[in-house]
């Protein structure tokens, strides 16, 4: 994603969220700083969804893998 998305054309290299005045290379290599509000809100969504998931097979003790 970053290598998508970061362009050196754009404001802060296309950062759209950092602490401070200027990103620092920490946040430069967090793929989701990258994202935009929707963006960001669709994936936390996704990942809400995926642990509420894991939750109910755990308590039906269903085991779970990486592949899963």
């Amino acid at each position: 994603m970053i290598y998508h998305r970061a362009d050196a054309e754009k404001d802060f290299m296309g950062l759209m969220f950092f602490s401070g005045e200027q990103p620092n290379l920490r946040e430069a290599k967090i793929a989701k700083n990258y994202l935009d509000e929707k963006e960001l809100r669709a994936m936390g969504q996704l990942v809400s969804g995926y642990l509420d998931f894991a939750e109910r097979q755990a308590e039906r003790e269903v085991p779970m893998t990486m592949e899963d």
